[in-house]
């Protein structure tokens, strides 16, 4: 059983402890619990370098990257109002802007295209009621 915890954790480096107990159980073997399993794994000499967090990648990528959200805002007359926003994170600014009370799935396809034209930098707010 050590041999081929080893094994797996060697051909497979991304498995977690509880993944090889997984793989264990479909192969038909009684396998001991994940910190036991951990205990007889695959561990390489240089260990792997750590990949970009989350924090860095959004830095670099801040002048490209677009939020797109849907919400909804209830007015004083208790009526439900659909919003569609497009942030551009890099600028800081709304892109484009809508609102509706029946969010159709054409309507919102058409939102989509008009809040990202080719060529287009100017703020787009389109109401339909």
């Amino acid at each position: 059983m050590q041999s081929l915890i080893y094994q797996l954790s060697k051909e497979n480096p991304l498995w977690s402890p509880e993944r090889i107990h997984d793989t264990l159980v479909l192969l038909g073997y009684d396998p001991p619990c994940a910190d036991t399993i951990r205990k007889y794994m695959y561990k390489p000499r240089k260990p792997r370098k750590r990949s970009t967090t989350w924090l860095p990648f959004l830095r670099n990528h801040v002048d490209v990257s677009w939020a797109i959200d849907f919400l909804t805002v209830t007015t004083l007359q208790f009526t439900t109002l659909y919003v569609f926003l497009v942030l551009d994170h890099g600028r800081r600014q709304v892109m484009h802007f809508a609102v509706t009370r029946r969010p159709y799935l054409d309507w919102v396809i058409q939102q989509l295209r008009e809040s990202m034209p080719f060529g287009g930098g100017s703020i787009r707010i389109a109401v339909m009621m």
